[in-house]
């Protein structure tokens, strides 16, 4: 959805123009999203954080991971979906939990089998999350972020929501243009929230528990950055 053609006077207008203002800014971090932004090519998901706006959530998920399979793999990196959860949470853990509630929602309603080349064994280092056929990742912005401001978009929450082989393609681990790539970002979050990155910053560090056929997640970098706060 283009924010152009949204309504002024409305939480959803005025939550995005504030999320594409922090973006913009020069000194935030991430340069792909920075670009996305110029290029007005960032997806935006609006949801109001109640029970019925989950289904809504789950389609919008539905309809833009098929969006991501008919595009390029090297497209797919301008192609950011951000999910805004209109939030009155008073708590940093109020809203990870709201945002939690969503992500499962999504693992509970799974459209399709799960990807063959991908384990279902969270424990395996090569697990990540997979929807729809295609491999996610999200991180989580919320208010209640003080002190790591690069996980602050805003007044509501958002579920920054991206393909995850895009970071293989544009910074492998395995070439040295991919970790410049990563060390680079690194120094500008760094620069932006003031103090040392955590060192999972740029890989996967996820624990997992298993909850009868769906998974919980606890972001173990979400919960170190909780406990600084």
């Amino acid at each position: 959805m283009n924010i152009k053609l949204m309504e002024s006077n409305t939480w959803q207008h005025e939550s995005t123009i504030e999320i594409k203002e922090i973006i913009d800014n020069d000194n935030f971090p991430c340069i792909f999203g920075k670009k996305a932004s110029r290029n007005n090519t960032i997806q935006w998901l609006l949801c109001e954080s109640s029970d019925n706006q989950k289904n809504f959530f789950l389609k919008g998920v539905i309809d833009y991971t098929n969006f991501i399979k008919a595009i390029l793999p090297e497209e797919r990196l301008l192609y950011p979906l951000i999910a805004v959860i209109q939030s009155n949470a008073k708590s940093l853990k109020e809203e990870h939990e709201i945002a939690w509630e969503f992500i499962q929602y999504l693992i509970d309603n799974e459209p399709k089998q799960w990807l063959l080349d991908v384990p279902q064994d969270p424990n395996n280092y090569e697990w990540c999350l997979c929807f729809n056929e295609v491999q996610l990742f999200i991180n989580i912005s919320s208010s209640k972020h003080l002190k790591y401001k690069n996980r602050n978009l805003g007044k509501d929450i958002c579920l920054v929501i991206n393909p995850r082989q895009i970071f293989d393609v544009v910074a492998p681990l395995n070439k040295a243009k991919g970790i410049k790539i990563r060390q680079k970002i690194r120094e500008r979050v760094e620069a932006y929230n003031g103090f040392p990155a955590p060192k999972e910053l740029g890989f996967l560090v996820i624990k997992i528990i298993w909850s009868g056929n769906s998974i919980n997640f606890v972001s173990k970098a979400v919960w170190k950055i909780q406990n600084v706060l």
